[in-house]
């Protein structure tokens, strides 16, 4: 038990406060639809499906699937990972994706594949994904391609893909941790609008900044339309427009 979360691994009455819980934290609705669907395929890894509980009340959950690289071997897939608004910031999310770790170390893979933020997942030995091999199955940032090696881990083991079997591509949908605010999930037009328009607010703060330093007076501070121009532009690149609904 940690910071009085208990987790362990769900049980069949369990599917309905799974579903609440996913439903809550992502109100769109696909992670809760992603667990049906993995849970349907057959997809889960053993003892993969965890819940967090606080007292009697179930309040974070974590899913683990088996994937597999286009090279053949089988990786594990970490998404989604919910927690209830009222518990997020409080220890649930750590708890989860450490005591998820702690069991996919005891399978026979050799990693985890995670995509979320890399402000966050490092913290549990993740680390970037390309540089090790490893290609995601959709267009995602590098720094929020992740995976973490396990005990078996080979660093042999390359390739790409890593859905989970009874997945297609542009359906699964995951934030980076669920207990951390993430990315609005967009349609693949939506985050191209978006990513340019971010990029365009990034260069005019530049040549702003720019233009004030040409005419003698300190750079300074950036102002807040400059932090928020850089935000929107940082936001727009974490925002995956794959496994999307």
């Amino acid at each position: 038990m940690r910071d009085g979360v208990t987790v362990r691994t769900e049980r069949p009455s369990d599917l309905a406060a799974i579903r609440a819980v996913n439903e809550a934290a992502f109100p769109a609705g696909a992670e809760a639809g992603l667990v049906d669907a993995l849970r349907a395929a057959g997809a889960f890894a053993e003892g993969g499906s965890l819940v967090a509980e606080r007292g009697d009340e179930v309040v974070g959950h974590l899913l683990l699937s088996v994937a597999r690289l286009d090279t053949g071997p089988s990786v594990l897939a970490l998404a989604p990972m919910a927690v209830l608004p009222a518990h997020q910031r409080s220890g649930v999310g750590s708890t989860l994706v450490r005591e998820g770790l702690a069991r996919a170390a005891r399978t026979g893979h050799p990693l985890v594949v995670v995509a979320g933020h890399p402000e966050y997942y490092p913290r549990f030995g993740f680390r970037p994904a390309r540089e090790r091999g490893i290609k995601p199955p959709f267009d995602v940032p590098d720094a929020a391609w992740m995976i973490a090696p396990l005990p078996r881990y080979d660093p042999a083991v390359r390739g790409g893909g890593g859905l989970p079997a009874g997945v297609r591509r542009g359906r699964l949908s995951h934030r980076g941790g669920g207990s951390r605010p993430g990315p609005l999930r967009l349609r693949p037009h939506q985050a191209r609008r978006r990513r340019d328009r971010a990029q365009d607010l990034g260069r005019r703060a530049r040549a702003r900044s720019d233009h004030a330093l040409s005419r003698g007076r300190p750079r300074g501070r950036r102002g807040h339309r400059g932090r928020r121009a850089e935000q929107r532009q940082a936001d727009a690149q974490m925002t995956p427009d794959w496994w999307t609904d």
